[in-house]
C-alpha cells in the first residue's frame, strides 16, 4: 500500500514534468513557428498549463499519505518548482 501511494503521487508528478517540458517547446514554436498558427500554440499552452496544475493537485492530495519523508520532501520541492515555472512564466 505504501508503494502504491508513492506511485499515486509519482505518476501525476511525471505528467507535470512532461507538461512543463512541452511548454518550453511552445516557446520555440512561438518564436520561430508560423505566425498564422499562434492561436493553436496558445490553445496548446492552455491545455498544458491546465494539465500541469491538475497533476499538481493530484500530487498534493497524495503527499499526506506518504510515510517516507525524503520522498515527500522531494515531491514537494519538485511540484513547487514546476508550479513556480508555470506561474511566473519562466518557461
Amino acid at each position: 500500500l505504501r508503494e502504491a501511494t508513492a506511485v499515486s503521487a509519482r505518476v501525476p508528478l511525471e505528467i507535470m514534468e512532461l507538461a512543463v517540458s512541452a511548454l518550453t517547446v511552445s516557446l520555440t514554436l512561438r518564436q520561430k513557428g508560423n505566425r498564422n498558427l499562434l492561436s493553436d500554440v496558445d490553445c496548446g499552452e492552455n491545455f498544458l498549463v491546465s494539465g500541469a496544475r491538475s497533476a499538481k493537485i493530484n500530487v498534493e492530495v497524495n503527499l499526506p499519505y506518504l510515510k517516507d519523508e525524503g520522498i515527500k520532501n522531494e515531491f514537494t520541492e519538485k511540484i513547487n518548482q514546476l508550479g513556480k515555472n508555470i506561474n511566473e512564466g519562466v518557461l
